[in-house]
């Protein structure tokens, strides 16, 4: 419209275009999510920052000051080097499962990651799993250093013929790390599956289940690393049996050295060719080869690692347990 003489008058406010360009009202700044962020920190490891000053206090005063930042540096070395291995390891594995776009996802995250990145979502879920991890495995400093600093008692056990030292500064941290590397590939296992369920190479057909060639080799490779640490563990499991409270003596006793003894050994070499049947299959169609595979192996545990011998020392030492157990107390 014109007004008088022939000026332009601007048209109402309600009938103006809205500015998509335009920023908005109340941006978000840096300087007011700073406190809440700080604020958040202090509340989190505050009291454990205010506890570690305390000891350091306490030890400076005692005269012990290089012990407290022995047992820290050792903490902050194991926990990094844990967290780091962790993160990386994750950060692989589901990457690379979530190479192709996620389309099946429950919600709300199918609006919430909708035409969004998904990478740097796992990449910082593998950051927290690996600090998680970290600070966890920091407790562990005691049997770090005894690993690294092993001492010879100059006594061989009377069963591996291995020096004693060996049971007390090398097997328990290696016990541990075992623990460390089945919980890495559990979780890489678990979250690779997932993956793979939401970008469909891994989805149920009316008449089976489809597995893309990718998603199968992945899967199984990690399932026959999963079975090879399994094996590891069973070869450490014979070495603890020289801690076996299953007697009336502290240490192996008959049932042990003639039932649980046998029974490790044949399941390493179970272990190891599950882990072979899986690199098999992970090329080749079927499931009834791995699934057998990896049913045989926790099966195999519970009969040869506790059924046998329970039965064994049941039903044959108790009887006569004095005679049976006498060379075992000797020793």
């Amino acid at each position: 419209p014109t007004g008088t003489g022939g000026s332009t008058t601007s048209p109402p406010c309600w009938l103006k275009p809205a500015n998509p360009a335009r920023k908005a009202d109340h941006p978000v700044s840096i300087r007011a999510i700073l406190p809440i962020a700080l604020f958040l920190l202090v509340v989190l490891f505050g009291g454990a920052l205010l506890a570690l000053y305390i000891d350091a206090l306490w030890f400076q005063e005692v005269g012990y000051l290089s012990v407290f930042t022995t047992r820290l540096t050792t903490q902050i070395e194991l926990g990094g080097l844990v967290g780091a291995a962790l993160f990386g390891w994750l950060a692989v594995n589901v990457l690379w499962a979530a190479r192709r776009r996620l389309t099946l996802l429950p919600p709300p995250w199918n609006t919430m990651l909708a035409n969004r990145p998904i990478r740097p979502l796992l990449i910082g879920a593998a950051l927290i799993v690996g600090v998680l991890q970290g600070l966890q495995a920091a407790a562990q400093w005691q049997a770090f250093l005894l690993f690294r600093h092993p001492t010879a008692f100059g006594q061989a056990d009377p069963l591996f013929g291995l020096d004693l030292g060996f049971y007390v500064f090398t097997l328990p941290f290696l016990s541990t790390i075992k623990g460390w590397l089945l919980l890495a590939t559990g979780l890489a296992i678990i979250a690779s599956g997932l993956l793979y369920v939401a970008n469909q190479e891994i989805r149920l057909d009316p008449t089976r289940v489809v597995v893309t060639p990718a998603a199968r080799r992945h899967l199984f490779g990690l399932g026959a690393l999963a079975a090879l640490i399994v094996g590891w563990g069973y070869r450490l499991d014979q070495y603890q049996l020289l801690y076996s409270r299953r007697g009336v003596v502290f240490g192996a006793v008959y049932a042990d050295i003639h039932a649980r003894l046998p029974a490790l050994q044949v399941m390493v070499v179970l272990a190891v060719a599950v882990a072979l049947v899986l690199v098999f299959s992970a090329t080749r169609r079927g499931w009834r080869l791995p699934i057998a595979a990896a049913v045989a192996l926790p099966l195999a545990g519970l009969l040869g690692g506790s059924l046998l011998p329970d039965l064994l020392h049941r039903f044959q030492v108790l009887p006569n347990e004095i005679v049976m157990e006498r060379p075992f107390i000797e020793h």
